[in-house]
């Protein structure tokens, strides 16, 4: 019975053993992820890294779309034709060598959403990654959790989920 226990809590323990502080990510978006957190430059896009543990990471990052010459209304537009979403999953998979093996078109807090699970194979280790794309105006926030293979870390990806503030 103890054992039991011990495993339940343990999803709870991550959260309270790291620490975690919120970030504005521009104006309009602030979250909250794994500290100590890392600003980096991805492709000419801004994005936030984070790590949960050894196996677990955390990754915010913005797609400006009006620095392509896509406003915020050609984007929504564009948002609406299900073949938007075949590219995007096309485009993630091709960029990060993956697989993707689960999608749903969506909302989130009201504007256009797209969730996409994923495994990697790289350098003889597998990877998960569970992503949220949502579109504010002509910017695409992805907020990822990247997992090793078999390791689950739905309490955290929740906990930062919950945690996006939309202005």
């Amino acid at each position: 019975m103890n054992k039991i226990i011990i495993l339940l809590l343990l999803p709870v323990s991550i959260l309270f053993e790291t620490e975690w502080k919120r970030i504005a990510i521009d104006q309009k978006v602030s979250l909250l992820l794994p500290s100590p957190i890392e600003k980096l430059d991805v492709d000419g896009k801004e994005a936030w890294y984070g790590e949960i543990d050894s196996a677990g990471k955390c990754m915010v990052m913005v797609t400006d779309f009006s620095k392509l010459g896509l406003d915020a209304k050609t984007l929504a537009t564009e948002l609406k034709k299900k073949e938007t979403y075949e590219k995007l999953k096309n485009g993630i998979a091709l960029g990060s060598n993956s697989k993707p093996t689960n999608e749903e078109i969506t909302t989130f807090r009201g504007y256009p959403a797209y969730k996409i699970t994923m495994t990697t194979e790289a350098e003889g280790e597998s990877f998960d990654t569970a992503l949220l794309n949502f579109f504010v105006d002509a910017k695409m926030y992805t907020i990822s959790v990247i997992s090793a293979k078999g390791k689950s870390y739905k309490t955290a990806q929740q906990k930062l989920i919950n945690s996006i503030i939309i202005k």
